[in-house]
């Protein structure tokens, strides 16, 4: 899968150069949310949750017209599992990353120095807990969020986001059947109903360096 999106990245500048400019901006902010539900309790015993943490990207805009842009993303975080205990200290399980490569539409308006904006993406979501026998596995997502860009001047500006994320991480994916548990059930023994994560969902709120071409 990240062979497809570097291919669209090589291209991307090529398609940019055509529409007339292409916007690079690299990111950092702050992610939190993605609960993980499992019937894994041979690893875990309860449900975790990624903790809180800060996360860096790079966003590739391109104007198709006045109002609308194409938008290339890449955001990563390296964050922690932990259990998450009401009225208990956490206890972390282990490190994860999750990273997030999409493609996207947005829409913004026009003043004299500001553009708000709206942005709704799709891709996939690669999530990498460092547990021994689980590897990290992709899945199909979703995004949705909006913001401000502020352009001090014609090659300058800042951006302002607030973003939220959706990934499936249902057993049954359309483009991936591998589970993280193929080669541990076997082992351990996994819930019967169920072998994956439930639906995945984070927020972020990210700044960003606009460096317009």
């Amino acid at each position: 899968m990240r062979i497809i999106f570097l291919s669209f990245l090589l291209v991307f500048p090529v398609f940019a150069a055509a529409q007339g400019g292409l916007e690079l901006t690299p990111t950092a902010g702050m992610r939190w949310g993605g609960d993980l539900n499992t019937g894994y309790s041979e690893i875990y015993g309860v449900d975790v949750q990624v903790k809180e943490s800060a996360s860096f990207g790079l966003l590739f805009d391109v104007d198709l017209n006045r109002w609308l842009f194409l938008e290339l993303m890449v955001d990563h975080q390296n964050s922690e599992l932990g259990t998450g205990k009401i009225f208990h200290p956490p206890e972390i399980v282990a490190d994860v990353d999750v990273d997030y490569y999409h493609i996207g539409l947005g829409w913004q308006w026009h003043t004299r120095t500001l553009r708000p904006f709206v942005i709704s993406s799709i891709g996939w979501t690669n999530i990498s807990p460092d547990l021994p026998g689980l590897r990290d596995e992709n899945r199909f997502s979703m995004s949705l969020g909006g913001g401000l860009k502020v352009d001090f001047n014609k090659t300058i500006g800042l951006r302002l986001e607030l973003r939220t994320f959706w990934t499936d991480t249902n057993e049954d994916n359309w483009w991936d059947n591998d589970d993280w548990w193929d080669d541990d059930c076997n082992n351990h023994g996994c819930d019967d109903d169920w072998n994956g994560f439930n639906d995945f969902a984070q927020a972020q709120i990210k700044v960003g360096l606009i460096i317009k071409f």
